[in-house]
């Protein structure tokens, strides 16, 4: 009776699939900080989508921000194909209050865009003020 055997090549074709990625896009990583009125936003979501009215295709990348700071290398985060992105930001004060356990939003969520390189790097933001929520 034969027992199977798992041989280099039955794994070879899973891993590269998994290293590749969907679409085979390589994926950077981006990090850097997010305020508002000068002050870091305490808690939020930031996301990155690539903007096809500037050519540019692939997966959205998003990172939560915690005390200002956002890593799209950290959780369930994902990475960004670099290139022209819309950018879409949501912050909260942090104070839990009944169901709305990240606080009260600090501002409507703020849209920009922004060319990111096509390297792992950082990207700060600052929310304008007149953006309050």
């Amino acid at each position: 009776m034969s027992r199977f055997r798992p041989t280099a090549t039955v794994w070879a074709l899973p891993l590269a699939a998994v290293l590749v990625g969907c679409g085979g896009e390589r994926v950077y990583h981006v990090s850097g900080t997010v305020t508002y009125q000068g002050k870091p936003v305490p808690v939020g979501n930031i996301v990155f989508e690539p903007d096809p009215s500037a050519g540019n295709k692939g997966p959205a990348a998003f990172a939560k921000i915690k005390d200002g700071h956002y890593d799209t290398s950290l959780g369930d985060a994902r990475g960004t194909v670099g290139g022209p992105h819309l950018v879409r930001i949501q912050g909260r004060d942090g104070i839990a209050r009944g169901e709305l356990i990240n606080g009260m939003p600090l501002f409507r969520d703020y849209n920009t865009k922004v060319d990111l390189p096509k390297k792992s790097g950082e990207q700060n933001f600052e929310v304008p003020a007149g953006d309050r929520g």
